[in-house]
């Protein structure tokens, strides 16, 4: 197919070189026709998943859960908040945790929805400060960074939502009063057939 390709592309008709190259191998299959291959090599192409990023759903429940200290908690770790990491850094379990999730961020950074990617990175500067840094200031300005690129992603995103939800109410409200109108005003012989979809 790269030959046709090649040739199709220098302004060559490959269209009789295509029919035959498209034909099953198999005597018992049915022959394909080009508009029966493109049908399907378009429906192919268009079932495929073609997302580069995360939903903006999908990447706010990912970030919470990578700032979640429950676990650890529950296990023992005696880490009320973000702001404990400070107090708490020379825990070597706490260590390998942010370690593993600074990690994860890094390798996972290029999928976050566009919208949290300065949450996400922020996060990860947050844990590395925490790993790494001897300056308290630093900590604290990575925290504070991070807290406020988290807080406003997450207005953003809620007014994102309500207004999609908006416009599709008002979709929804405009297609039913354009039927309700056409359906009202067609004759009654008429009705039936236009009011159907």
């Amino acid at each position: 197919m790269g030959v046709l390709l090649d040739r199709a592309v220098a302004g060559h008709d490959v269209s009789v070189a295509l029919k035959e190259a498209i034909q099953p191998i198999e005597a018992d299959q049915q022959s394909s026709t080009l508009d029966a291959y493109w049908q399907r090599q378009m429906a192919e192409y268009l079932s495929q998943d073609t997302e580069h990023y995360e939903s903006l759903d999908a990447s706010r429940v990912w970030i919470a859960e990578l700032a979640n200290f429950d676990i650890y908690r529950a296990s023992g770790g005696a880490l009320n908040n973000l702001m404990g990491l400070w107090t708490q850094r020379d825990n070597q379990a706490l260590r390998a945790i942010l370690t593993a999730r600074r990690e994860i961020i890094a390798l996972r950074l290029e999928r976050v929805n566009p919208a949290y990617f300065n949450s996400a990175q922020s996060l990860g500067a947050l844990y590395e400060t925490a790993l790494n840094s001897n300056r308290r200031f630093e900590f604290i300005h990575a925290f504070t960074a991070y807290l406020s690129d988290w807080e406003d992603t997450k207005r953003l995103h809620d007014m994102t939502d309500e207004l999609l939800d908006a416009a599709e109410r008002e979709l929804v409200h405009s297609v039913v009063s354009f039927w309700r109108q056409r359906c009202v005003v067609l004759p009654t012989a008429k009705w039936a057939e236009g009011c159907h979809l």
